[in-house]
């Protein structure tokens, strides 16, 4: 398989190369250089070289700044890659390490380096060698000052362990001190995630795109962390009887809801709460939820007396989201729904048909109030609402994280314009 291909300047076998000290003027050649599934092939005019990915120790080392220069000004490039790997001794047995290098312009060595990285990983950056992927996560997100427990545990995925163990071990590397206050060491990896070093070395333009780089890497993070699992339905009328599995948020689209004249709450001792309701045409329906909080907000939902702006929180809660649904479901009228609406986001129990965490507090406390009346003194679950708690948690970090760099990014912006 062929990851790469393209004309570059290469100066082969070097003495390993110092991160502190000068180097001899390298000798460059121009050379077709491929990427393989063998390794890095690099083909003379009659002969080839290959750098088997088995021999790559480093790979794009941070150089100091006498050898920066030597190479930009033998090669005439200012960008370049350097490549560190083993190659047997011409006396004795040790294998021992030189560097290849390679130079061209910024398009090519960017696009290099990113196989490079994909194909070996981590551990081909002395920096970053003997990182895992979430302690590198963590360190930027303590770099972008992102400190509280509960947002971290978001990002987590809501694996407060794994937080644990990845804050602990980022101490025990001395990559941050026990006030989470990054070491220099830790700060020297933040800059060569961020590709800070790199930028120094290029214009605002390609600072720009950097930026817009690590942006693009909270995509995945934005993704939901709500499990929705399926519920127990039962439905029966005289002899006749149905049963399955329903997902929360398909609940209104399988029972008729506009039908249901009755509800009650039972709490069964082997299995939980249920719900049950009768409907106009004397038919029973069973709800056996996954979670509790779904059997008392979907019993909100279709209480009538209930206050409106209650049973659409209700609505939103269980996932149904679309306004043609919900002024079905709640027989109101458009304009009603409008006015609700625009009070229930002033209040902060909304923001654009996302229930807010003020909101979720507020389903919660009715939760409890319902366990009141109905003499329900044990726990009963709420995962579905920590989960939106939770997301909640993690959209704000990321939202901060993407408003910090948009706001970096303008300012590159206005200098170059």
């Amino acid at each position: 398989m062929l990851y790469y291909e393209d004309e570059l300047l290469v100066a082969i076998d070097v003495p390993y190369i110092s991160t502190t000290f000068a180097i001899e003027k390298p000798t460059w050649i121009k050379c077709n250089v491929k990427l393989t599934k063998e390794g890095l092939q690099i083909k003379f005019v009659d002969e080839v070289f290959t750098i088997p990915f088995t021999t790559i120790e480093y790979s794009n080392r941070i150089l100091s700044h006498s050898v920066i220069n030597s190479i930009q000004f033998t090669s005439k490039y200012s960008f370049f890659i350097v490549i560190d790997h083993r190659k047997n001794a011409t006396i004795g047995y040790e294998n021992i390490l030189f560097s290849t290098l390679l130079a061209g312009n910024k398009t090519e060595i960017y696009k290099l380096r990113y196989f490079l990285t994909a194909i070996l990983g981590l551990q081909v950056d002395p920096l970053l060698k003997n990182l895992t992927v979430e302690e590198v996560r963590l360190l930027s997100l303590i770099d972008d000052n992102v400190r509280n427990v509960e947002q971290l545990t978001a990002i987590f995925d809501e694996n407060k362990d794994l937080l644990y163990r990845t804050f602990y071990a980022l101490v025990s590397k001395s990559l941050v001190d026990d006030r989470a206050t990054l070491t220099s060491t830790g700060l020297l990896i933040i800059r060569k995630v961020k590709g800070i070093d790199d930028a120094k070395k290029s214009n605002e333009t390609e600072l720009k795109d950097k930026i817009d780089e690590v942006v693009k890497l909270w995509d995945d993070s934005e993704k939901s962390i709500i499990k929705d699992n399926k519920n127990k339905v039962y439905l029966k009328y005289g002899e006749s009887s149905l049963s399955g599995s329903v997902l929360t948020e398909d609940i209104w689209r399988f029972l008729p809801l506009k039908e249901i004249k009755e509800t009650k709450i039972e709490d069964l001792k082997e299995s939980g709460l249920g719900l049950v309701m009768s409907t106009t045409y004397d038919s029973s329906i069973f709800l056996r939820a996954y979670d509790d909080s779904v059997i008392f907000t979907l019993k909100g939902l279709l209480d009538k007396k209930d206050d409106i702006q209650i049973r659409i929180l209700y609505c939103l809660y269980l996932g149904i989201v679309e306004e043609t649904s919900i002024l079905s479901i709640l027989d109101i009228k458009a304009h009603t729904f409008l006015e609700q609406h625009q009070q229930m986001e002033k209040m902060g129990i909304l923001d654009n048909r996302i229930i807010s965490n003020r909101g979720l507090d507020l389903i919660h406390k009715m939760i409890k109030g319902y366990c009141t009346v109905l003499l329900i003194y044990r726990d009963v679950s709420t995962r579905r609402l920590e989960h939106m708690r939770m997301d909640n948690s993690k959209k704000v970090v990321i939202d901060k994280l993407k408003q910090k760099h948009d706001k970096f990014r303008n300012n590159i912006s206005s200098t170059i314009y």
